[in-house]
């Protein structure tokens, strides 16, 4: 599998950016929105993707919970991480851009959220929760 592979301290897969576009979460939860960052704590070993030093826009729990400042956009065709903005992004062989978190926390991806490993695709329902359609 052809993926950017997020690990925890004892190097098991946490969340994987494949370059098919989707995103798998196999141990955690998903979590967007404002909401998400109370009292969250980025001191103990997480996976931080940061606007500016003092600003996290995206993070990765030890336990897989990924959390989002912002929202999550599924099957989009034609992605491209604009000019001069720091960004996650997977390519695939082509240098396509197949999925990305953008400078809101914002994640976008061509294929599907897929959460703890359940091989169908996961709509959202409500701001912080996703189920099974």
């Amino acid at each position: 599998m052809n993926a950017t592979r997020i690990k925890d301290g004892s190097g098991n897969d946490l969340v994987r950016f494949v370059k098919n576009g989707n995103v798998v979460v196999l141990k955690g939860s998903v979590n967007t929105g404002y909401s998400a960052w109370q009292n969250l704590d980025l001191t103990q070993g997480c996976f931080v993707l940061r606007r500016s030093p003092t600003e996290p826009i995206a993070a990765i729990l030890p336990t897989g919970d990924l959390y989002l400042a912002g929202t999550i956009s599924e099957g989009q065709e034609n992605l491209s991480v604009p000019p001069g903005v720091h960004a996650m992004a997977t390519k695939d062989a082509n240098s396509n851009v197949m999925s990305y978190i953008d400078e809101s926390g914002n994640l976008k991806l061509r294929g599907e959220l897929i959460v703890k490993g359940i091989p169908y695709s996961l709509r959202n329902y409500t701001s912080d929760s996703y189920s099974p359609f």
